[in-house]
């Protein structure tokens, strides 16, 4: 398995022990202040993705190289870090970092980081833990390099079998037939010319083999090297050798870097080729500059170019056949990079050939060193295993324990040399199917899970554990914790937790995370209940932020006492909610650790019923006071059990002719004559039951009070109970009727006067005697209802039988009411006229005494049918304004800052507001920081010039959010053509303009891409027509969009590549997912390979279109 693999696992078996969210290897280079990830248990969009660079010093990881120990953070804010850069940019609470060393020099970190942070800090067990996990990455790294130079070996060993085996057989056989030539015509001086030619090309080969050996077994040792100068040298000894050719080295500043002794012999190879292979005119130029952690060497030639199977080594490493040879020295310059870490790039043009050379500044672990720190490793670990608070224990395939840690044998209930050679079978109830689990365990290599072990002191034990199989072949490793204790606290916590969700009080938790600071941890679902604010909504708020400035404050006040007391405290408080606010009793109790308060706890009770029920009681005695001072009328107040009389105001004692002082004391009975205290007991119990005002005592006789002087005053009596906040009292007003009772003997003479100024009106006068049942009407109110004068019955059911059936009750009622009330009554119904003509009238009606004790009730009726008529188009006008499915206000522009005096329901659903809120405020309260000022200077131009104007603008709601507004206004003139009001018609164009913006980002995407885009349109025969494709797919495929445009496939591009393209679109549209499939197309002659994905677009379950993106794999 390669290092990467491994090391993942690692680090997510670190990452599940630790209970983290990420785990990740960094290389880090202090001289560059480089950082990157180069292996991670993240994905690769996430936070700690692989591959990701940043500079050291925004990481958390300079501190745990500098100081090469660990660093350990459960709450990076609490420990001083929360301005630091790397939590600034990483806003992770938690990490723990191991600084990995190699040759005595620090190669990089093994981090385990998290969001949020832990509620203790990182245990002793926990941080040997990862340092053994670190210590054990070191010793993989061993082995990768140990396994990279095996496979040098072999490659050495392929590349000497295909030298000897091709290259020196063909030269042996040329000198083979050069040598018998000179055997014939030994006179010839070129034969033996011949012969030394390959004998020295022989010896050049070998020589190249003996140095390609060096470079794979060669030393490790690096040395500091100044890479400018070096490469000058070499370039200075190649000149000399070849004088026509022209070498220039370019490098800004010094350049320091790590390198073997046989560094040189790999650039002086790649630069002398790229001079041998140059031709006439040779120009080579070597440029070297500095990269992240690494340096770049480019060697550029004018030369025909580097042949492929020459390439193919330096792009892959893999041995191909060599053209005579002349591959070796690449495969020498090859492997010394390589053994470097580092990498050459051939990049062939018809200029030249460009090679870039890098390396890392600093190198990779070597095995000496790792030979260092896996002993190091192993003394830490021997120490971590027997010190380790957790249990540690390692067992074979059958199960039986190994070795074990003094923690495993407390754990276990054993002693440490007894607990060797147990079977772990032997510590599970019988009910636990070991064998199976023990199975799925080696099966599945790791295992995190908690459960029950049963002691050899027979003590159950809860335990949580991580496993590891194969730690060495055979041989599994165990981690567990006793966990026992902190069940029992899970099981008390679960209890309080039932008691926090179910109790009625409204509960919350603020943690005290500073001096005076306070943020809410989470509250129960009363609390969600009672203020309308979900847990999720309001945790991490401080009291500011959860209830605003005013309230905030006198909040946070209370919790500075509570803090500062270190003892309970209550309080009342206003709080804002959702529509309104509300009052609540607040009772916090600190939590106390170590002296220090931690937590707070917070029980609220909702009273804002309780203090309104107060605050009318409070009311009512102050109206009942003042009203007492300042009534006309005289006014007695009596104890409500006892009818002794309590309070008089001045009138009451200018009525009576006596003072307060001589009426206080006086029982309620004695304001009336002795010989009627029956009638007026009976009276009062009645009148105070009923209500309202009444003038007569149960047998008909007026109501009177008697003077100081004996005088019988007649009064009307209003008489009440009331409740204050000490006793209840009744209340009784006492109305001198003496003027009024004269007035109502003139009536009778005062209607009929009525009746013959109402003649030929729309309006008719009646009369009820209410005891005999006898109805008089006018003749003006015959006519009303279409009867002939002199023809009406004269009954009170006569009266009924004209009233529309479905006003008849409502109607009638009211008339009685007031007669058996006294009072007097308006009331509004439909008449049924004698032709058929249904009318509205308004009818009106008082009781009065003739003075013989008759009681009459007399009227007028008024046909009210045409302001009826108004008032029904209005309301339906009204209601049509209420019900619109848009936002309508209406403003008075007469009234200071032209203020909405109408809205509907929408509008107050459209904005959040309450009609309360609203009414009496211009518009303007809707606006904010992001809406633009030109629609609003538009909609007040158009006001100002009395026209009417539609735009759109950004309005926020009640509760902050920002939405798109269409509003449209319009003046309402009059009938002299002024403005009497503005009408204004506002609907959320929100979801219209984000739906517009992303159809234009869309587009911009679809045009912008570096793919090519096409959209197929599915018809309802399952046809696949195109229906548009962008510029790249023109550009790539030469096929413009109105040449192809309402084709299928296979009318745009054949027959034989169309239909096996619409087989796909075919199966996409079975499959109703993605689809991927490669596919050759020719291009201008030329046959190209196009990766496609098809995504098909479903709509109610059908496939409407495809969208296909394509791009060019013919290069890769």
């Amino acid at each position: 398995m390669p290092f990467n693999e491994k090391a993942r696992e690692a680090l997510e078996l670190g990452k599940q022990y630790l209970g983290v969210d990420n785990g990740y290897l960094t290389r880090i280079d202090q001289e560059t202040d480089h950082w990157e990830i180069v292996v991670t248990t993240d994905m690769e969009d996430g936070q700690a993705s692989p591959g990701l660079e940043l500079e050291l010093q925004d990481t958390y990881c300079r501190e745990t190289i500098e100081d090469d120990t660990p660093l350990t953070l459960h709450d990076a804010p609490d420990q001083d870090w929360g301005d630091d850069p790397a939590f600034e940019r990483s806003g992770n609470h938690t990490y723990l970092g191991i600084p990995l060393i190699t040759e005595e020099e620090p190669y990089g970190t093994v981090c385990f980081a998290a969001q949020d942070p832990r509620s203790d800090s990182f245990s002793e067990a926990e941080t040997q833990f990862s340092d053994h996990l670190t210590r054990l990455l070191e010793r993989e790294l061993e082995k990768e390099l140990i396994q990279g130079e095996l496979t040098n070996q072999t490659n050495l060993a392929t590349v000497l079998h295909r030298v000897l085996r091709h290259n020196l057989r063909n030269d042996i056989s040329v000198i083979r037939g050069y040598t018998e030539l000179m055997a014939d015509q030994v006179d010839d001086e070129s034969v033996g010319e011949t012969v030394l030619t390959h004998i020295d090309g022989l010896i050049d080969l070998s020589q190249k083999a003996r140095e390609l050996e060096g470079v794979v077994t060669s030393s490790s040792e690096r040395q500091a090297t100044e890479i400018g100068t070096l490469i000058e040298d070499i370039a200075a000894e190649i000149t000399q050798e070849y004088p026509a050719a022209s070498i220039t080295v370019e490098y800004d500043n010094e350049i320091q870097g790590k390198v073997l002794q046989n560094f040189d012999r790999a650039i002086e190879e790649l630069i002398e080729n790229a001079v041998k292979h140059s031709g006439d005119n040779t120009s080579v130029t070597v440029d070297i500059e500095t990269v992240p952690n690494g340096i770049e060497i480019q060697i550029k030639d004018n030369g025909p170019g580097l042949p492929d199977h020459e390439a193919e080594v330096l792009n892959s490493g893999v041995e191909t056949p060599l053209a005579h040879g002349s591959g070796l020295g690449l495969w020498l310059a090859y492997w010394i990079v390589s053994s470097h870490d580092g990498s050459i790039d051939p990049e062939i043009t018809e200029h030249g050939t460009t090679m870039t050379v890098t390396i890392p500044r600093k190198p990779d672990v070597t095995v000496q060193q790792q030979v260092t720190e896996l002993t190091r490793s192993r003394d830490k670990y021997k120490t971590s295993f027997e010190e380790a608070t957790d249990a540690i224990t390692i067992v074979n395939n059958d199960g039986r324990i190994v070795d074990a840690n003094e923690a495993a044998s407390t754990i276990f209930g054993v002693e440490d040399n007894e607990l060797l050679g147990r079977s772990l079978i032997e510590f599970f109830p019988d009910e636990f199917a070991f064998d199976t689990e023990w199975q799925v365990f080696q099966e599945t290599g790791d295992q995190r899970d908690t459960t029950t072990i049963i002691g050899a002191d027979d003590v159950e034990k809860s335990i949580e554990y991580a496993g590891t199989s194969d730690i060495i072949p055979g041989q599994h490793l165990f981690i567990s914790r006793d966990i026992t204790e902190r069940r029992e606290r899970e099981k008390e916590l679960e209890v309080a937790e039932t008691v926090f969700q179910t109790t009625q009080d409204a509960l919350f938790l603020a943690d005290v995370v500073g001096e005076q600071e306070y943020r809410l941890n989470r509250v129960n679902d009363a609390f969600v209940d009672l203020t309308h604010r979900s847990s999720d909504n309001i945790t991490g708020m401080d009291p500011w932020e959860l209830l605003g400035d005013e309230a905030g404050t006198e909040v946070q006040s209370r919790f500075n006492e509570c803090v500062a007391r270190q003892e309970m405290v209550e309080f009342e408080q206003v709080i804002p909610v959702e529509g309104g606010s509300r009052i609540w009793q607040v009772r916090l109790t600190p939590l106390i650790q170590d002296g220090e308060v931690t937590q707070l706890v917070g029980a609220m009770r909702n009273i804002t019923e309780r203090k309104e029920r107060e605050r009318e009681l409070s009311m009512v005695k102050v109206r009942y006071e003042t009203l007492l001072e300042a009534a006309p009328d005289p006014v007695f107040v009596a104890d409500a059990e006892t009818g002794e009389l309590i309070e008089v105001n001045e009138a009451a004692e200018k009525l009576l002719g006596m003072s307060s002082d001589e009426i206080i004391g006086m029982h309620q009975s004695e304001l009336h004559p002795s010989e009627q205290a029956e009638l007026y007991q009976q009276f009062f119990e009645e009148h105070v039951e009923s209500g309202g005002s009444k003038r007569r005592l149960p047998d008909g006789s007026h109501t009177t009070i008697v003077t100081a002087n004996g005088d019988r005053v007649p009064v009307e009596i209003s008489a009440t109970t009331v409740s204050l906040p000490d006793d209840p009292v009744i209340y009784g007003t006492f109305r001198d009727v003496s003027e009024q009772i004269e007035r109502e003997q003139e009536l009778e003479e005062t209607t009929q006067r009525l009746q013959l100024a109402l003649e030929g009106t729309d309006t008719g006068v009646w009369d009820w005697t209410i005891g005999t049942g006898e109805v008089r009407w006018s003749e003006s109110l015959e006519r009303l209802v279409g009867i002939e004068p002199g023809t009406f019955e004269g009954t009170f059911d006569a009266f009924a039988e004209y009233i529309y059936p479905d006003d008849r009750e409502k109607a009638t009622a009211a008339v009685e009411q007031a007669a058996k009330t006294e009072t007097r009554f308006q009331t509004e119904y439909r008449i049924q006229r004698s032709d058929g003509i249904q009318i509205w009238v308004e009818s009106r009606g008082e009781v009065y005494d003739d003075g013989d004790d008759t009681k009459r009730m007399v009227g007028i009726v008024t046909d009210i049918t045409e302001r009826k008529e108004r008032e029904a188009e209005l309301t339906r006008k009204t209601e049509a304004m209420e019900k619109a499915p848009v936002g309508v206000v209406l403003s008075d522009p007469d009234q200071s800052d032209n203020p909405l005096v109408y809205v509907n329901e929408r509008f107050c659903e459209l904005t959040g507001y309450e009609e309360a809120d609203i009414i009496g405020r211009n518009c303007r309260f809707m606006q904010g920081p992001e809406t633009d000022p030109e629609p609003v200077a538009e909609i007040r131009d158009a006001i100002d010039n009395e026209e009417p104007v539609s735009t759109v603008l950004r309005n926020y709601r009640n509760d902050g959010e920002i939405f798109w507004n269409h509003v449209t206004i319009a003046p309402i003139r009059d009938e002299d053509g002024a403005v009497s009001n503005w009408v204004g018609f506002q609907e959320d164009a929100t979801e219209r303009i984000e739906r517009k913006q992303q159809l234009e980002l869309a587009e911009t995407v679809f045009e912008n891409t570096q793919d090519a885009l096409f959209v197929i349109d599915v018809t309802e025969n399952r046809e696949f027509r195109i229906e548009r494709v962008n510029e790249i797919y023109e550009e790539l495929t030469g096929l413009s969009n109105a040449e192809i445009a309402g084709k299928t496939p296979t009318e745009a591009i054949g027959e034989e590549i169309g239909s096996e393209i619409e087989s796909q679109y075919r199966e996409c549209v079975q499959r109703q997912e993605t689809i991927k499939y490669p596919k050759d197309i020719p291009v201008d002659g030329e046959q190209r390979q196009w990766e496609t994905k098809v995504t098909p677009v479903i709509s109610e379950g059908h496939v409407d279109r495809l969208v296909g993106a394509m791009r060019d794999v013919t290069s890769v």
